[in-house]
């Protein structure tokens, strides 16, 4: 039985040259799953990052909706009143 493996699809030579780069250092099982999620839709590490950020829905104040709502004041001052 001969099994062919087809290429993940890939943007023409010399389109991310200009992009910008993101790099994270994560624990090791979030990598694992990472990798596990490329192999299984056949994409790119790149691609896969850009399918998910695309497709993410943000609330008013632009974090994930699945974000947990958090204090916004965090970090400010008070504001003194004249």
């Amino acid at each position: 039985m001969l099994l062919v493996m087809s290429a993940a699809p890939r943007k023409p030579r010399g389109k991310a040259r200009s992009n910008p780069a993101i790099f994270a250092q994560v624990e090791p099982h979030i990598k694992e799953k990472w990798n596990a999620m490329v192999e299984a839709t056949g994409v790119s590490h790149v691609r896969l990052m850009e399918e998910i950020v695309a497709r993410m829905d943000l609330d008013a104040q632009g974090r994930p909706v699945w974000w947990p709502d958090v204090d916004d004041s965090q970090g400010e001052l008070p504001m003194k009143s004249a």
